[in-house]
């Protein structure tokens, strides 16, 4: 019994039709001139071959025709992902590489894996007696988000929600960095502040991007961990100038009446 690579296989069985059995090798006596039939099965396959016995001895062999293949899960940056499973179907499973796995050559096969709630699959033929690698390319890129103000001042700690739209729909409640997504185009909506800002960006596979994204309406002044927007305090500056005019107009009034009080006092009696 041998082999797509022309290996002994003693896990095999080989049999003589009404003569003898045994794994992987066996030697009879047969009588010459006499046909005989031989039969070998290995991986579910079974192979026979007829022949007529010449002494003093002969071999035969019967070859069950196998390749062998791996599969690899692969990212965007050429990466074998043991955190990702990869499956040979109807053959074997695992997880990042899978194999080299003993198949019948001569065939198809179809490696497919699941990543971010999506199939990606790929089919390869494998020759007999051939080692063949099936990769599953995954097409992922990096993303980082960075909230500004209309300064281009950094306000990530003021970002309540960041939302992906595209390949994937991914919500965050703070700006995202160095995430992993599937390459394509996505729209980003940022709320900070009450306010809001929409981006858009293009991720090619293997890309490693950090957007900023400009919420306008958000420049200020950060107080004890809170931010003071530019409006409310262009208003409390105009408060401000309001009580100092105020203060201001009670103090001369003030001084005015003292002073007026004053000579009153000093002035001669008629």
């Amino acid at each position: 019994a041998v082999d797509g690579f022309g290996a002994v296989r003693s896990d095999w069985p080989v049999v003589v039709e009404n003569v003898a059995s045994g794994m992987g090798q066996i030697t009879t006596e047969l009588v010459e001139g006499q046909q005989y039939v031989v039969r070998v099965t290995g991986l579910g396959f079974t192979n026979a071959t007829s022949f007529t016995a010449k002494g003093p001895q002969m071999v035969i062999h019967v070859k069950i025709p196998t390749a062998k293949i791996v599969a690899q899960a692969v990212d965007g940056f050429g990466n074998v992902r043991s955190d990702w499973s990869v499956q040979i179907v109807g053959v074997s499973s695992g997880q990042g590489t899978v194999g080299p796995v003993e198949v019948l050559g001569g065939q198809q096969y179809t490696v497919k894996t699941v990543v971010f709630g999506k199939e990606f699959s790929q089919t390869v033929n494998v020759p007999v007696g051939q080692t063949i690698t099936a990769t599953v390319q995954v097409p992922t890129a990096k993303l980082s988000v960075t909230a500004v103000d209309d300064d281009k001042k950094p306000i990530d700690n003021y970002v309540s929600s960041v939302e992906l739209t595209g390949q994937q729909n991914l919500m965050y409640s703070t700006p995202p960095k160095n995430i992993e997504v599937l390459a394509g185009t996505y729209n980003i909506k940022v709320a900070a502040l009450g306010k809001e800002a929409v981006a858009q960006v293009s991720l090619n596979p293997g890309d490693i991007k950090n957007i900023q994204i400009v919420v306008p309406g958000t420049a200020g002044l950060d107080f004890m961990g809170t931010r003071i927007p530019l409006p409310t305090l262009v208003l409390y500056a105009l408060l401000l100038l309001v009580i100092i005019v105020i203060l201001a107009i009670l103090i001369i009034e003030y001084n005015n009446w003292r002073r007026r009080r004053l000579m009153q006092i000093l002035a001669p009696p008629k």
